[in-house]
């Protein structure tokens, strides 16, 4: 099995609408592999996703051929979605990244 890109990045998807109410979903086609929905129905088709007490509501993934392409298109596929108070934090992966630069100053590699 070959690995489709060197590196993966995860960005979570946050409604607190979602938290005790379906909350609909508008996924472009484009961005749909790499939406991933907890609860996650089709209801008349459209996206929902299924009220679980909590307000994560699931994630968007972005591939890359480095950490930094990675990060690039989970931003962009997050930016895709739409739905009621539906939020990400785009700072997330920089402060991520910022811990990943300074392990490699202590000799950590990824």
């Amino acid at each position: 099995m070959k690995a489709r890109a060197g590196y993966a990045a995860e960005i979570i998807l946050r409604s607190e609408w979602a938290r005790e109410h379906f909350l609909a979903l508008d996924i472009p086609a484009s961005a749909r592999p790499f939406i991933k929905i907890h609860g996650h129905c089709r209801i008349n088709g459209r996206d929902y996703a299924a009220p679980l007490g909590i307000r994560e509501i699931g994630a968007a993934i972005g591939l890359g051929d480095s950490l930094e392409e990675a990060v690039g298109a989970a931003i962009e596929h997050a930016e895709a979605v739409e739905g009621l108070e539906l939020e990400f934090d785009r700072n997330a992966l920089s402060a991520a990244m910022e811990s990943i630069e300074q392990g490699r100053e202590f000799g950590v590699e990824w």
